[in-house]
């Protein structure tokens, strides 16, 4: 059995200095079930979990005795660990909801006593990093946070089980101008652009070689912008290619249509997909298109029709007598 099981005991969530800002973890990532491992499925996939088998894992805190590094109102013990499994009690408590093993109001934790703030990051950076992973984002600012505590590097790398490589360009990363990385981190608008998806962590490292990463971050934003365009456009045409094949086949099975087995697809794609699509269509696209148009198109053909379907039901002598 996990040692911290044995030590671990009921707290009143309510004595709890729970600090987001401080967390290695940002906010958003602690709330938003995107951005977190399928294991955990998430805050609502949590609560869930916590419900209906209980709090199987604990969570850490420590002693708020001074001298400490914030105010907590007169609570004594601060969250090191678990911030989203207290989120998810709260939200269960709100509800008036309880969880098996635990007295309403309370979360299972391990007290770790009066430690200094360098010894509480490697525990909260140690658990984020190694049980559920980070995003790119809050990954670089833990690093940069563990170099303003002292921590060389190498000691860095070796707690949080990543190479010496990795950690130097993630510095980096996090040590571009401010309203940078506050753009890649939290998103928003920077230069008059607004954020519609993250950048790549490579793509990131790339920019801190940049000889101007601000021109070289406004450029990269741009480009991703453009593709997700380019991809929306792909996916529009490709759905209104295979739905006009679709009806087509329609139409030929009725005798309405005659489409030649010879003829080339590929000429009946501004047709498909509309001229407002073939703007910028590049040959090897058109092809593709053409490609689908015509699987649709073959298997629709091979679908009885609703008349088609009536006959064979009734195929047989059972009228005749």
């Amino acid at each position: 059995m996990d040692d911290n099981i044995l030590m671990a005991r009921p707290i009143p969530i309510s004595d709890i200095d729970v600090d987001m800002g401080w967390n290695s973890r940002s906010e958003a990532d602690v709330h938003d079930s995107s951005n977190v491992q399928a294991e955990s499925a998430g805050l609502r996939g949590l609560i869930a979990n916590l419900r209906a088998v209980g709090q199987t894992t604990p969570v850490d805190v420590r002693s708020t005795e001074a001298p400490f590094y914030r105010e907590t109102n007169g609570k004594p013990f601060s969250l090191l660990t678990g911030f989203r499994r207290v989120t998810a009690l709260i939200r269960i408590y709100e509800k008036g909801g309880h969880v098996p093993g635990l007295p309403v109001g309370h979360v299972l934790a391990v007290d770790r006593g009066k430690i200094d703030e360098r010894e509480a990051f490697l525990v909260n950076a140690g658990e984020n990093t190694n049980r559920e992973g980070l995003a790119p984002p809050d990954t670089c600012l833990l690093i940069k946070r563990g170099i303003e505590h002292g921590f060389s590097a190498e000691r860095l790398a070796e707690h949080l089980g990543f190479t010496l490589k990795t950690v130097m360009s993630y510095r980096r990363v996090a040590e571009l101008p401010g309203n940078l990385f506050t753009h890649w981190h939290s998103g928003g608008i920077v230069d008059g652009s607004v954020r519609k998806k993250r950048l790549g962590i490579a793509e990131m490292i790339a920019i801190t070689r940049a000889p101007d990463p601000a021109e070289a971050y406004a450029k990269a934003l741009r480009y991703s912008a453009s593709q997700e365009r380019r991809t929306a456009r792909a996916e529009t045409a490709n759905t209104r290619a295979v739905a006009t094949a679709v009806q087509l086949a329609q139409f030929a099975k009725r005798g309405m249509f005659t489409m030649k087995p010879e003829a080339p697809w590929i000429m009946c794609v501004d047709v498909a997909i509309g001229p407002e699509l073939t703007k910028g269509l590049q040959l090897s696209e058109a092809e593709d298109l053409a490609r689908a148009a015509k699987q649709a198109f073959d298997a629709e053909m091979t679908l009885p029709t609703p008349a088609e379907e009536f006959d064979d039901t009734y195929d047989d002598d059972s009228f005749d007598d």
